[in-house]
């Protein structure tokens, strides 16, 4: 399992994170919206506001293959490549969180029945969640 630490600071990273909010967004999705949804529909949720902790695991080798998560150098261009099956937060949103972990493996892996599983809470163990008590209900 590959792990991807990514301290986002308003002042740093905000262009980059205003680039993928959703404009019109009024109101926060809960944790289990994301489930089975790419990446980039996760941190398009992420506050702009303040320091984030942004945690993206690679679960690819549970599924037989090689981590590869940030490999290609492309960063956040790819996260539409990339589907989560676990996440875990400290808030009940993402738009509300200041820390937020996300299991994720490459969308060609991401079957209706790996959704599935997600969504039924079989993946939530994978990641570590360490301080972050918020699951997908």
């Amino acid at each position: 399992m590959r792990i991807l630490t990514a301290l986002v600071m308003t002042a740093a990273a905000g262009l980059t994170l205003a680039a993928c909010t959703t404009a019109n967004q009024t109101e926060a999705r809960p944790l289990d919206y994301f489930l089975g949804r790419t990446l980039d529909v996760a941190w398009g949720d992420l506050s702009t506001e303040g320091d984030i902790e942004v945690r993206e695991i690679d679960m690819t080798a549970r599924f037989g293959g090689e981590p590869s998560f940030g490999d290609d150098g492309r960063g956040q261009e790819a996260y539409g490549e990339w589907t989560v099956l676990a996440l875990c937060a400290d808030a009940t949103t993402v738009a509300d969180a200041h820390a937020v972990e996300f299991g994720i493996i490459p969308t060609t892996l991401a079957t209706t029945e790996v959704v599935r599983d997600a969504e039924a809470g079989r993946y939530d163990h994978d990641i570590t969640c360490l301080g972050l008590t918020h699951r997908p209900a």
